[in-house]
């Protein structure tokens, strides 16, 4: 199945179309691997920069390049995707943050169009283009990039060519590189020629995103906002109550209880009612109130109580520490701990408690 899929080379482009020939020459000649289709995501500034490497047949750098190394150029189909805005107008340039809003959609969108093709590899590279349109790159990759789809970001040594407008790719045999440096013109041995596209590991989260059909249609800021509650959640813990009377809380976290936590009677009784309550208004004016119902749970199913704890304003906020103290003894993870700690919302007047604070809510298994 891996030899019947294409190698896509994807990359971002502006001004310096060079890292297109530079890119090719590393995975063609030197790799070795096979390039099936060639897409260039860039601004009409970008474009007409391209064209004068691609279209001018046949002294072209990139049929020059072809013609070098033995290459059919019609083996590897040139598409140019120019970034449009909300219009469909074609951006000459990004130079403003609504122009670097457009180039975010785009590029997402184009991204998450190549990788849904089942017959493909992505290679992919963020060499080319203003800053931002790199970083977009690396992050559609991410949101998109499947296990064996790659991300590069071309090198080129000696520093002479890598600026160089004049430098696209290494000559064949022994020869020499005339170029244009900032110092004056300077020859380059080919034997001192170095390209690599250097690997980029990065985290592949598509897996993971709990996203609905309509998510092809959101844009670039929606799906960051929806990509950070799905990563949210990815520690979100549900709690069992079921052995309670034992003093026990079970935190379940990926449908598994990893840890059972022991507490004193007071503590869990404490718990459970701020958990059922959802937030619990520490006031002395609602303590009367607070103290009925958490004699109740405590008593539970047994006929006579000799003593109460101290459920007092005072109390509460003591019992509300020491149940604190006594999950974070047991529970290392501090994103675990996010959702089933007792937080305080506010302060003044007076405390508001809530299990979890701005973590979220959790899921009762009874």
């Amino acid at each position: 199945m891996n030899d019947t899929r294409k190698n896509i080379f994807v990359t971002v482009a502006g001004s310096t179309p060079q890292i297109i020939t530079e890119s090719l020459y590393d995975f063609i000649v030197q790799q070795k691997k096979r390039i099936d289709e060639i897409h260039i995501i860039t601004t009409l500034h970008g474009r007409r920069r391209c064209e004068e490497m691609i279209k001018a047949y046949p002294g072209g750098r990139f049929y020059t390049f072809c013609q070098e190394y033995g290459l059919n150029p019609m083996d590897m189909p040139i598409s140019i995707h120019v970034i449009t805005d909300e219009n469909d107008h074609a951006l000459e340039d990004i130079r403003d943050a609504r122009d670097n809003e457009s180039a975010a959609n785009f590029i997402d969108g184009k991204i998450q169009e190549l990788c849904a093709r089942e017959d493909v590899t992505l290679l992919a590279s963020l060499s080319g283009g203003r800053k931002t349109m790199s970083a977009y790159m690396a992050y559609a990759m991410q949101m998109y990039g499947r296990r064996r789809d790659r991300l590069y970001h071309v090198l080129v040594s000696p520093p002479e060519l890598e600026f160089s407008r004049d430098f696209f790719y290494p000559p064949s045999g022994d020869r020499d590189v005339l170029v244009k440096s900032a110092g004056g013109e300077v020859t380059v041995s080919a034997r001192d020629i170095v390209i690599t596209n250097a690997e980029i590991p990065f985290i592949r989260i598509n897996d993971f995103l709990d996203f609905d059909e309509n998510l092809n249609v959101a844009s670039y800021l929606d799906k960051v906002e929806l990509t950070q509650k799905s990563l949210d959640n990815v520690y979100r813990a549900r709690l069992d109550f079921s052995e309670m009377e034992k003093g026990d809380l079970r935190v379940i976290w990926q449908d598994d209880i990893k840890w059972t936590v022991h507490m004193k009677r007071a503590e869990i009784t404490l718990y459970k009612y701020i958990y059922d309550l959802k937030t619990l208004h520490n006031s002395p004016e609602l303590n009367p109130r607070h103290v009925r119902e958490l004699q109740r749970i405590y008593k539970g199913g047994r006929e006579a109580v000799d003593s109460y704890p101290d459920f007092s304003h005072k109390g509460i906020s003591d019992f509300r520490a020491k149940i604190n103290k006594t999950l974070r003894d047991q529970i290392k993870n501090k994103y675990i701990l996010g959702y089933i700690e007792i937080a305080s919302v506010r302060t003044r007047p007076y405390a508001i408690y809530t299990i979890g604070g701005e973590a979220g809510e959790q899921s009762v298994q009874t």
